[in-house]
């Protein structure tokens, strides 16, 4: 058997666990919501749980494609059964690992992000804005776990350790953001606040918002061709890292609100989305956000 043989063999492998990982996320999803996925999703029809399921199968399938190695190599009998059960581990770990950050990052959305609302309890009530945002907070959260994975250089159980303290940042960094947006909203609004309008189901505000999270994340991914990985000097690179993604955030916001002044001229977009909830131009702003972060991450990274 010669060595592309071997590769494409190791490359199914990876496939075959991904797909593996996937189809188990609905039994995942529905136990850690204490809850049937089944029920949700075909006796009552519940959209919201559908849109937080699909982000959540796509978050994971992101975080696996930054856990997958590609690597080609020359390949013997021998190396490639050794090649095989390494990749086996490693992504199963990996894939388990990362279902574990999802949910990390869930409980610290719905309790510290937000805390005045319950996410969870929204999506169960059929709250379609709930299940938008908290999709989006899945996906921007696998955005920047699968540029840590890359910036790590070195898929290894070893590599864990660095992955989870960049997630630590990552979580505070979306926190940031999620406390500024609310500060924001409080500041221009004299009554009402971000959380009351998710939970009224503003749809238009929770793709604005969402717009901005994985946006964000677009942006954040630059920062690990930026800054290199030193193993020697972790700490302190986590810490540049940390302060290059901030910065790449704020330019993310002047950037999008640059171009919103350009395209959306003499609309009052704040009355539009949180008086009117005009979906039209939550789409754009949710847009507008994305295409910015894409954009950079092609320009800096």
């Amino acid at each position: 058997m010669d060595n592309l043989h071997y590769f494409t063999l190791l490359s199914l492998s990876d496939l075959l666990i991904a797909i593996a990982f996937i189809t188990a996320l609905k039994w995942f999803s529905g136990l850690i919501g204490n809850t049937s996925a089944k029920d949700e999703l075909s006796q009552k029809d519940n959209p919201a749980f559908g849109i937080s399921l699909a982000g959540s199968i796509l978050a994971l399938s992101v975080i696996l494609t930054g856990a997958v190695s590609g690597e080609f190599g020359a390949f013997t009998k021998a190396s490639f059964f050794s090649s095989l059960l390494d990749e086996i581990t490693l992504l199963i770990a990996y894939g388990l690992f990362g279902i574990v950050l999802m949910g990390i990052t869930r409980i610290l959305f719905d309790h510290i992000s937000l805390p005045n609302i319950s996410i969870h309890d929204l999506i169960m009530q059929k709250n379609i804005a709930a299940g938008i945002v908290d999709a989006g907070n899945m996906l921007a959260t696998a955005l920047i776990i699968s540029a840590i994975m890359s910036w790590v250089e070195s898929i290894t159980l070893y590599g864990l350790w660095p992955v989870f303290l960049c997630f630590i940042f990552s979580q505070i960094l979306l926190l940031l953001l999620t406390k500024y947006r609310v500060y924001i909203y409080r500041r221009t609004h004299q009554r009402g606040s971000l959380e009351e309008q998710i939970q009224q189901g503003n749809t238009a505000l929770a793709l604005r918002f969402t717009g901005q999270r994985i946006g964000t994340a677009f942006a954040v991914t630059a920062t690990s061709s930026l800054v290199p990985y030193i193993l020697d000097e972790l700490y302190l690179q986590l810490g540049i890292w940390f302060a290059t993604a901030l910065a790449l955030s704020i330019m993310l916001t002047i950037l999008e609100a640059t171009a919103r002044r350009i395209i959306l001229k003499g609309i009052n977009t704040a009355d539009e989305i949180d008086k009117q909830q005009n979906i039209a131009i939550g789409a754009i702003q949710f847009t507008l956000y994305l295409a910015i972060g894409l954009i950079m991450t092609a320009v800096l990274g």
